[in-house]
């Protein structure tokens, strides 16, 4: 059994910048049509895949375990047109978790409330029997390849393995969340050390020998930049629910009534 778990924020963040403009009936569908035609795409090229759509609801969790967690690290908090473009997106999102998934007929749209999409992503790799194939483009999901779970980057089309994880950076997937935590993420504001990128992070991690700069600045700072953002950055985070997988009903005629509705005739099968 193949499942695709999509990361849908992430595809649909790019699809809304990237279409910004498509509209039906005077809203806004950029987001939606990118989900869609990707969404297209994947069940072509993967035609015996399960999909499984993940999403976002709230970062509250995290935001009370560091109240710096994400800000700004997508928008301009104070630029109206960035506070219109985050309200738009959250309306898509919400339409497509609320509603046109659920009219096309698939039944497995998760979410919790508090947590991520790479926290619904990862509950699932570590309870579903069978290989599972991450449909995303976010780096921190690496910490999750292993010998039945491997990475789509759905704008290349490159599937990453851990095989090709352990070959890149020299350690386990499951080590990544530690370079995250030593090095940082700038997409979530999580700070790591200053002047440690990932690739010494890594070799830091690994064991392997530095640079007596970088060796004197990790001993005094690594301890306690894990014990502050692995927290942060490991997957799931603690409290995430197990979810069961069931059977889609998905039709021509249910997929195509749904385009219809958005005036996306592209995509009518």
């Amino acid at each position: 059994m193949l499942y695709l778990l999509i990361d849908v924020p992430a595809i649909a963040y790019s699809s809304y910048f990237a279409m910004h403009g498509l509209s039906h009936d005077g809203d806004d569908t950029s987001a939606i049509f990118g989900v869609f035609k990707m969404l297209r795409r994947l069940q072509d090229s993967h035609p015996d895949g399960h999909p499984i759509f993940c999403f976002d609801v709230g970062h509250g969790l995290r935001k009370k375990m560091n109240k710096h967690y994400k800000l700004k690290a997508t928008y301009d908090l104070e630029d109206k047109t960035d506070a219109i473009n985050r309200a738009e997106l959250h309306r898509q999102l919400d339409e497509l978790r609320l509603s046109y998934l659920h009219a096309a007929g698939y039944k497995n749209v998760f979410y919790q409330e508090g947590y991520e999409a790479d926290d619904i992503i990862a509950s699932l790799c570590n309870t579903l029997d069978g290989h599972a194939l991450i449909v995303s483009r976010d780096h921190d999901l690496w910490q999750l390849l292993r010998r039945n779970v491997r990475m789509l980057d759905p704008h290349t089309g490159k599937i990453k393995t851990s095989k090709d994880f352990r070959e890149e950076w020299g350690l386990h997937p499951s080590k990544w969340a530690s370079v995250k935590a030593i090095a940082g993420c700038k997409s979530d504001n999580v700070l790591g050390i200053h002047g440690i990128g990932e690739r010494t992070a890594a070799n830091y991690v690994a064991g392997k020998k530095l640079s007596a700069a970088r060796e004197k600045l990790l001993n005094e700072h690594g301890e306690r930049m894990l014990n502050q953002n692995l927290p942060l950055v490991k997957l799931p985070l603690p409290g995430v629910k197990r979810f069961t997988v069931r059977v889609d009903d998905v039709s021509t005629k249910k997929w195509n009534h749904v385009m219809r509705a958005l005036g996306m005739a592209s995509l009518k099968l």
